[in-house]
């Protein structure tokens, strides 16, 4: 099925696309919402400003795709593959990304708020602000997740759950010298759980850690 098959399919109710193949296809501003797309290949695929609220993307490969802007609130992305993907701007609000795995995702000014991310690998991903503001993962529940070298200057994660997380060499405050103008400012970390949480080797002078279970026991205080 190819992408203009896809969407006059779409547009006549059908919802069901298991396995389907899509890859490098234009989707931009398409209305995915409840579409079971699981195991779909939609790499380099163009899903900027779809919505696609509810959709069900277990297990597809997403590698290099765009999906700048695109309403992903309540989505299923578990175990989803996301190597260079860019989610800049999304809405992924109570999104499950369980077992997501993927090197260098683009988070910038997304909002993830309430959003799951267990088990995950996402190394090296960038969670600064966007264009339209900052990224927010309030509420989130990061556990047992990889996010090393993580760009999170400027992000707000107050209330997230961080427990058994490895952000170890993760960038929490602006690396511009000093002279340089910068938006950015220090991640905020308020009420987090940070419970055998990994920070080791992060640059953490001037993130805020306000109010987090185990700080002291991170070396932190």
């Amino acid at each position: 099925m190819d992408a203009d098959s896809f969407k006059q399919a779409l547009a006549a109710g059908d919802r069901h696309f298991p396995g389907l193949m899509l890859r490098d296809a234009d989707l931009v501003r398409v209305d995915l919402r409840g579409a079971d797309l699981r195991g779909a290949d939609l790499r380099q695929a163009r899903l900027g400003f779809c919505d696609a609220r509810g959709i069900n993307l277990e297990g597809a490969d997403l590698s290099e795709a765009v999906l700048w802007g695109a309403n992903l609130e309540g989505a299923n992305l578990r175990n989803c593959r996301l190597r260079e993907a860019d989610l800049g701007g999304a809405l992924l609000i109570h999104a499950c990304l369980n077992g997501a795995q993927g090197l260098r995702v683009g988070f910038r000014g997304a909002r993830l708020d309430g959003a799951e991310i267990r088990g995950a690998c996402l190394p090296e991903a960038d969670f600064q602000p966007g264009s339209d503001g900052i990224t927010s993962l309030r509420q989130v529940a990061i556990a047992d997740t990889i996010l090393s070298h993580a760009q999170f200057q400027g992000a707000d994660l107050s209330g997230a759950q961080l427990h058994r997380s490895r952000l170890c060499r993760a960038q929490l405050v602006p690396s511009f010298p000093a002279d340089q103008p910068t938006t950015l400012r220090g991640t905020r970390f308020v009420a987090c759980d940070l419970s055998f949480a990994d920070f080791s080797g992060a640059d953490r002078e001037g993130a805020s850690f306000e109010n987090c279970d185990d700080y002291s026991s991170l070396g932190l205080a």
